[in-house]
């Protein structure tokens, strides 16, 4: 899991190879916090999380306590 990741397009740019990385190494059932974990993310952005997180292993949309609700 890519855990702490922020809703940010940067981190969303860069949750694949991360997945990538770890499916090499024999980590294959992993996924990020789809939307980010931190900060509160636009509509638009996070329209694209699910998109991405559609296609990993382990869907997980939840986030910090002082985010907004998605």
């Amino acid at each position: 899991i890519t855990a702490g990741n922020m809703a940010a397009r940067e981190h969303l740019k860069s949750t694949q190879p991360k997945l990538l990385s770890l499916g090499v190494v024999g980590q294959n059932f992993e996924g990020a916090d789809v939307g980010g974990f931190f900060k509160d993310t636009e509509a638009d952005l996070l329209v694209r999380w699910y998109l991405a997180g559609a296609f990993q292993p382990f869907f997980r949309a939840y986030a910090h306590l002082h985010s907004a609700r998605r």
